[in-house]
């Protein structure tokens, strides 16, 4: 039940009652027009005054109270400088630089001694101090000593700890921060650190290799959870392109893959059931981005862990396949995304669940194909070219008797992404098309009509890859005595493909 974290917590979007503070009402209105203007970016000289008016702009009745201030003392260094000597303009200056450190100065709680070097006495010194030599005054420093904050403090490095034992737990705190900003640089940096330093956390100096072996894991344990929860409370999130971009789920899935690096097993199948649980819960509530981040997370996971495979796969891939068959066009495109890399693993393990998953992709890109930029066309196409590239999923499917339904249902609706807007959905689809053509399994008829698209692709295709993946594809069609038989009866339109401007 914790609060959804958005792009922010909305404070810049609040009035500056200090900047606000002593001015009139139509001082006041002045300003909120001149702050909306620049806040909804119509401060050029082309856009006229009667966009807002003052009607649109809420003026508080509240007055500022009247604070007393007092009158601060010349600094020691504008006392010392000769002001008969400046400008009015440069003693103005020195005058407000003076005010302002002050200011400073109450707030840091500075204090400096002037030490005598041939005395020999030791000095005290704080948790962060500078010294700084005095010209023209010999044998004489000054040192400043500064407090240091609770967070600074925090960042201390205790004597027989994990050294980044500070650090962790401010990044483990900042996961939860209003501005998404703040989130993805604690995710960014928790990342890092688990990936090189994860081994580490939580151990102290002096205690067992079994009592450091727990506290590790404990360690992990803990990050693992508070990720899992930035992953229930984060809805964050951009579309560019034809895909989503979450970029503070994204790089939290790849921190808690960097702890699952260092894991061991029991606590890599709690990590998994946690993120099962949690693709069960946004697709029963709706919250298509806690299904997706579970999905994100799983893939990385599982992805990292390779020799846990044979226990991590069955319930990923059944979690991605129910994924796969759902009606969110961005879940299908993570779904497709985690089967992926388990697709070598299925061939070992479960060859009998190849079928259903051909299926299923073949489904998925059915519904891809009515949209131009759905956001799984690239995935599930490169999932059907890994699958049917390989020779014990072809075999699984002639066995089957599906080889020839699969590649007439397949065939025509690769053919829709051949001049796809995007270049890798155009390379995977002809990577899937040659994976087919592998299969032998579809009449002459609808090679030859993929034939046809495949050449106008060749005139057509401006990326170089793509045209000679196009090229290669083409020659392996013709070579076939029945496709060219085919197409010879089609060579007139063809040569008027060629010629048309």
């Amino acid at each position: 039940h914790g609060r959804l974290l958005l792009g922010s917590a909305g404070r810049e979007y609040d009035e500056d009652e200090a900047a606000l503070a002593g001015m009139d009402k139509a001082q006041r209105v002045a300003a909120q027009r001149q702050q909306m203007r620049k806040r909804l970016g119509l401060g050029a000289e082309f856009f006229g005054d009667d966009l807002v008016n003052d009607d649109d702009l809420h003026t508080s009745t509240r007055r500022a109270e009247p604070v007393a201030v007092k009158a601060e003392e010349p600094s020691s260094q504008a006392a010392e400088i000769d002001m008969s000597k400046l400008s009015a303009r440069e003693r103005n200056r020195l005058k407000r630089k003076a005010r302002l450190e002050g200011t400073a100065g109450d707030k840091n709680k500075r204090k400096q001694k002037k030490l005598d070097i041939g005395a020999g006495k030791e000095a005290k010194v704080a948790t962060a101090v500078a010294v700084t030599e005095q010209a023209g005054q010999e044998n004489t420093i000054v040192v400043e000593a500064t407090r240091a904050s609770a967070r600074e403090a925090v960042f201390a490095i205790s004597a027989g700890r994990w050294a980044f034992g500070g650090l962790a737990a401010v990044l483990l705190v900042d996961l939860f921060d209003a501005a998404w900003e703040t989130r993805h640089g604690a995710a960014l940096a928790l990342r890092a650190l688990l990936k090189h330093q994860g081994a580490g956390g939580g151990r102290q100096r002096g205690a067992s290799a079994e009592e450091n072996a727990r506290r590790n894991q404990r360690f992990l344990e803990d990050a693992s959870v508070r990720l899992a929860c930035v992953f229930a409370l984060d809805r964050f999130g951009d579309f560019v392109s034809d895909h989503v971009v979450a970029p503070v789920r994204e790089t939290c899935a790849q921190a808690l893959a960097a702890a699952s690096q260092w894991a061991d097993a029991a606590l890599v199948k709690r990590v998994q059931a946690a993120l099962l649980q949690l693709a069960e819960r946004g697709e029963a509530r709706g919250a298509w981005e806690v299904r997706h981040a579970g999905l994100s997370a799983l893939r990385y996971v599982v992805a990292v862990r390779r020799d846990l495979a044979g226990v991590l796969a069955p319930d990923a891939v059944a979690a991605a396949l129910h994924a796969l068959g759902g009606a969110d066009d961005d879940v299908r495109a993570v779904a497709a995304a985690t089967l992926l890399p388990l697709v070598d693993a299925l061939v070992a393990a479960q060859p009998q669940r190849l079928p259903a998953l051909v299926d299923a992709a073949v489904q998925a890109l059915g519904d891809a194909a009515a949209d131009d930029l759905a956001a799984c066309a690239a995935g599930v196409l490169q999932l059907l070219a890994k699958l049917l590239g390989h020779p014990v999923v072809r075999g699984a499917l002639a066995d089957g008797g599906s080889a020839g339904s699969v590649c007439a249902t397949l065939v025509p609706r690769l053919t829709a992404f051949l001049r796809h807007v995007l270049v890798d959905v155009r390379r995977a689809a002809l990577d899937t098309l040659a994976a087919a053509a592998a299969m032998d399994c579809a009449a002459a008829q609808v090679w030859a009509l993929a034939a046809r698209h495949v050449f106008q692709n060749v005139l057509l295709e401006t990326d170089d890859a793509v045209c000679r993946a196009s090229c290669a594809l083409w020659q392996r069609l013709v070579g076939d005595q029945e496709v060219a038989g085919v197409l010879a009866t089609q060579a007139a339109d063809m040569f008027g493909v060629c010629v048309t401007p």
